[in-house]
């Protein structure tokens, strides 16, 4: 990381920056240029190891190319106000990029778990519906290392 002095380890704001963003953008293996692709999530973080959930449907590019290389990068971020100052500009933002492995969740449980970070992730509350999770893909991405940086 180039500006060490905008490196982000504190765990509290880490979740800060997790909260106030809404997207993560997958970024996937696609021959000779990657394929990213935005997306809703619901995240877990203990223990320092943090974990993304994200679902899509049964068949697609996203799918397809997660079943030929699990290595992915997930990146997300907020951005807040623009200010000037003396003779430049700057924003607000917080971001994360992470690299890890991503899996399919296939027992019923874990699935419903995991759609519930997603949808309390996303401010919603419903009850989900089984009939429609079995024709959902519902994965979890497992973060070896990440970084984090905000300028706040």
């Amino acid at each position: 990381m180039l500006r060490k002095d905008r490196e982000v380890t504190d765990k509290t704001k880490i979740i800060e920056i997790l909260d106030k963003s809404k997207t993560i953008r997958l970024g996937l293996n696609d021959k000779i240029y990657p394929y990213i692709v935005p997306v809703s999530f619901g995240y877990e973080f203990k223990d320092n190891n943090l974990e993304f959930y994200f679902h899509g449907a049964n068949k697609g590019k996203k799918h397809q190319l997660i079943s030929k290389n699990n290595k992915i990068c997930v990146e997300t971020d907020y951005t807040g106000e623009y200010k000037l100052t003396y003779n430049s500009a700057t924003v607000e933002y917080g971001s994360i990029i992470a690299y890890g492995v991503v899996e399919e969740i296939l027992e019923v449980r874990e699935k419903v778990y995991a759609m519930e970070k997603l949808i309390s992730h996303c401010n919603l509350h419903f009850e989900i519906d089984l009939d429609l999770l079995k024709v959902t893909r519902v994965y979890k991405v497992k973060v070896e290392d990440f970084t984090v940086k905000s300028n706040l």
